[in-house]
C-alpha cells in the first residue's frame, strides 16, 4: 500500500503493539491514523498529531489511511431512532422464556436503545411482574 502522506505529532508517537493498538481501537470517536514504521515497515495507528503531503523537519511516518471518527448514534437509520423516540439505532431483547432479564429492557432503554421482554412461555404472574419492574 503506497503512503498518502506523512502523519507527525510533537507528543505522541503511533502505536505499533497489540495491546496499544486496541486501546486506540477503544477511542473510536477521535479521528484514527493508519501509519507505518519506516524501519520495520510495522503497520500501526496514531492518534492526534496531524497529516500532511510531505515530511515537515520533524520525526514523521507514512500515513497509510485516516479513518474518521465514528459514533454509534451515526449508524443505521435516523429515522428508526425518530419513530421509536431512541438515541441508538439498534435493538435489544429477550427471547421466549425470558432469557434475558427484566433488568436488561430496563438498562437498554435508560441507554437510549429499543428493548423488549420475551413473554412467550412465560407465566401470566411473571409476565406481570416483569412488567411492573420494567414500569418503575
Amino acid at each position: 500500500m503506497q503512503p498518502i502522506g506523512v502523519w507527525t505529532s510533537p507528543v505522541t508517537s503511533p502505536a505499533f503493539r497489540a495491546s496499544e493498538i486496541l486501546e486506540s481501537i477503544r477511542a473510536f470517536r477521535e479521528v484514527c491514523h493508519v501509519v507505518r514504521d519506516p524501519q520495520s515497515g510495522a503497520v500501526g495507528v496514531a492518534r492526534g498529531g496531524k497529516s500532511a503531503p510531505a515530511p515537515n523537519g520533524g520525526p514523521s511516518w507514512p500515513l497509510l489511511a485516516t479513518l474518521p471518527g465514528m459514533y454509534p448514534e451515526w449508524l443505521g437509520d435516523r429515522g428508526f431512532c425518530e419513530s421509536h423516540g431512541v438515541r441508538f439505532p439498534y435493538v435489544a431483547g429477550a427471547m421466549a422464556n425470558g432469557i434475558a432479564s427484566a433488568r436488561l429492557v430496563i438498562a437498554m432503554a435508560e441507554a437510549g436503545f429499543l428493548s423488549f421482554f420475551g413473554a412467550a412461555g412465560l407465566s401470566p404472574s411473571r409476565v406481570e411482574s416483569a412488567l411492573d419492574e420494567i414500569e418503575r
